[in-house]
């Protein structure tokens, strides 16, 4: 069972929230030590000075599909902290750019596809923890630090796959992901050095995000959630009926 609307309900912690029983200790999966190169597939070249899509990439003509896949991308895992993690790869020109998508019911990195399709570059699109391809997530299993945790995950995709100053890109309430990245420093995670650019898609309001959510509604929504007539509407609302529908409506 996915547990993509769970996640949505910590993001806006006034600090990482803890969601789910604390987390096991897992030892570090790969770390690249600060100045080494990177040790896969390098497929960016110079962007061409003409000929480029300008300014605001144009969204790709055709039907909105759910998971449709971007043509010469290609499905790839890693590895983190426990995580098997899912991505998009598309080959393309520097800088590379990364885009997190949104957390939702049946979101995943299919809402990026159209923006990919229309950018010459290097694209990275990650399936967060629970969405898409990536490991499932049962809260009431294993907790998660929101949203530090799913920062972490990124980091772990720009050690293990990435290895070069890029761009990232953000909707929505996954706002305090990208702030994180661009601007955490850690013995593993030097953010101003890996991240080149961030844009931040519809950001909450700063109340939103300094404010938070309050715990006991949290826990009631998480309470509904698990519950069988929770379960039902969480099911329907995913189906891809339904997804295609809201997207078609409201995102795109």
């Amino acid at each position: 069972m996915r547990a993509t609307t769970w996640i949505a309900l910590a993001l806006f912690s006034r600090s990482s929230a803890l969601v789910g029983p604390p987390r096991a200790r897992h030892p570090p999966n790969l770390t690249r030590p600060r100045g080494a190169t990177r040790p896969v597939h390098d497929t960016t070249v110079n962007c061409p000075t003409r000929g480029r899509t300008s300014g605001v990439a144009r969204a790709v003509a055709g039907a909105f599909e759910t998971g449709a896949d971007v043509a010469g991308e290609s499905y790839r895992t890693y590895d983190h902290d426990g995580w098997t993690s899912a991505y998009r790869h598309k080959p393309g020109c520097a800088p590379a750019v990364v885009l997190l998508h949104p957390v939702g019911l049946g979101l995943s990195s299919w809402y990026w596809t159209k923006v990919a399709a229309a950018l010459p570059n290097e694209v990275y699109m990650p399936d967060l923890i629970g969405c898409g391809r990536s490991q499932q997530w049962n809260p009431q299993e294993r907790g998660l630090f929101l949203p530090l945790d799913y920062s972490r995950q990124v980091e772990a995709l720009w050690r293990q796959e990435i290895g070069k100053p890029c761009v990232v890109a953000v909707q929505g309430g996954l706002a305090p992901v990208g702030v994180l990245l661009a601007s955490r420093s850690s013995d593993k995670w030097d953010g101003a050095r890996a991240i080149a650019g961030l844009a931040l898609a519809s950001p909450p309001t700063w109340d939103d995000i300094a404010g938070g959510l309050d715990r006991a509604e949290v826990a009631r929504n998480l309470q509904f959630l698990t519950s069988p007539p929770g379960l039902f509407f969480f099911d329907l609302l995913r189906s891809e009926f339904f997804i295609r529908f809201f997207s078609n409506a409201f995102l795109f």
